[in-house]
């Protein structure tokens, strides 16, 4: 089970957006969206969930999260990959290491924001 967060603020990142969400929702089990990022990548660190994926968020969104994920043994990046841009730069991908490279998988297909 994969957890995300829908860009309602950001109409325009729809376009990036929906090709993953679709591609997650037929590749995974099942998709969440709890409304806090920095809950959901907890939980993803915890094993409630088994990734994490969204755009635009801020650093205060994911820092925490994205620490506890890692410390887990996950993994986290940008939606490019880049294990270091998803703090400054707000698109994130997180969950263990099988998840996080199919998430990584669904992201390359994504059209460039």
């Amino acid at each position: 089970m994969v957890a995300t967060g829908f860009p309602f603020r950001r109409k325009q990142l729809a376009a990036r957006y929906l090709p993953v969400f679709a591609g997650a929702l037929e590749r995974f089990e099942d998709l969440r969206r709890a409304g806090a990022a920095a809950l959901d990548l907890a939980w993803t660190g915890a094993g409630v969930f088994d990734g994490f994926f969204e755009l635009e968020l801020n650093t205060w969104d994911v820092a925490a999260g994205g620490l506890i994920v890692l410390e887990t043994g996950g993994r986290v990046s940008d939606w490019s990959g880049d294990e270091r841009a998803w703090l400054g730069g707000g698109d994130i991908l997180a969950g263990s290491p099988a998840v996080h490279s199919a998430l990584l998988e669904l992201a390359a297909e994504a059209p460039e924001g």
